[in-house]
């Protein structure tokens, strides 16, 4: 994995807010059309709860893993091929 001169913490944190943007971005297209979605009362409260819930920690953490072995993945390809 190219660093570009960065430390591991930088890279790290810079995976974690990746996964934590792409996690939070799909949870709030999910509430977005389900509040589209949901029927409503005559005062406009939903009739049943949003059954989605914010991504967790463990989860981001987990994603970003999936980032880090993607990206890994790929620079191990890139060093293989002949110069």
């Amino acid at each position: 994995m190219r660093d570009n001169g960065r430390n591991p913490y930088e890279i790290r944190a810079d995976l974690l807010e990746s996964a934590r943007a792409i996690l939070f971005d799909s949870y709030t297209s999910l509430v977005d059309q389900w509040r589209n979605c949901v029927g409503r009362t005559s005062d406009g409260q939903a009739l049943e709860p949003c059954p989605h819930t914010p991504p967790t920690t463990d989860e981001v953490v987990e994603a970003a893993s999936r980032l880090y072995l993607f990206v890994a993945q790929n620079d191990r390809q890139e060093n293989k091929k002949p110069a």
